[in-house]
């Protein structure tokens, strides 16, 4: 009986791991098309020409939400290359969406953001995969945030040209990290039911990545537009 529970921990545990190294994926492919989009000339050219949108620029901001409904409805039927493929498609086009939809609004943190998230992640998959830890609890989450926090501070001072802040980077490692904890749960009864011999397994990892990384997305925009309004009503007379 305790063999088994054990044996269910541990492919719970290395399914999280699964989860986890695609977001640590997907968001260091969102950082680098960040970076790239804030510092050379010859992305930003992908995206305005003679102060109008490229075909670039309208796939960057719808591109996301088809390759999500993609990824979703063909995860049993595409192969997983091919689902791999979409994903980091996925994640780029997220990165040049950022870099330019909110550009006279929003400074290079976000730069800032994916990066220390990223590495979050990454570590975070390190340690779920050769240890027991249970990312249900709180204290493996506070630990992540706290980690997001210095992993954050060095990035802010190693890329002074991107004048990031501080302040709205260590927010966003927050808003991230929080929203992941309440899916933990939900993540890891999944990974207690799943085989680890069935090949779908990689795929619903990739699914559940994919997911959280939606998540994640959806309430940085929205927190971003609602204190964007609040800035814009403070300011009319």
């Amino acid at each position: 009986m305790n063999s088994t529970i054990v044996k269910d921990e541990t492919i719970s545990n290395r399914f999280i791991a699964g989860v986890f190294v695609w977001m640590f994926i997907g968001l260091a492919v969102s950082a680098a098309a960040i970076f790239a989009f804030n510092t050379y000339t010859v992305c930003m050219r992908l995206i305005f020409v003679n102060d109008h949108f490229t075909s670039f620029a309208w796939l960057a901001l719808l591109g996301p939400f088809g390759l999500s409904l993609l990824i979703r409805r063909g995860i049993n039927s595409i192969h997983y290359l091919g689902l791999i493929v979409l994903y980091l498609l996925y994640a780029a086009l997220i990165g040049a969406c950022f870099s330019f939809i909110l550009l006279d609004f929003v400074d290079a943190s976000l730069f800032g953001i994916f990066a220390a998230i990223s590495i979050v992640y990454g570590i975070a998959a390190i340690v779920g995969y050769h240890s027991k830890t249970n990312y249900n609890q709180v204290r493996p989450i506070f630990r992540m945030l706290v980690g997001g926090i210095l992993i954050a501070i060095p990035i802010v001072y190693l890329f002074p040209d991107l004048q990031m802040q501080i302040s709205s980077t260590i927010i966003g490692v927050l808003i991230c990290i929080c929203v992941a904890g309440f899916r933990f749960q939900d993540i890891r009864e999944l990974g207690a039911t799943i085989d680890p011999n069935d090949p779908s397994t990689k795929k619903m990892a990739l699914l559940q990545a994919l997911k959280l990384y939606v998540d994640f997305v959806n309430l940085l925009f929205f927190i971003i537009l609602f204190f964007l309004k609040k800035n814009f009503s403070n300011r009319t007379p």
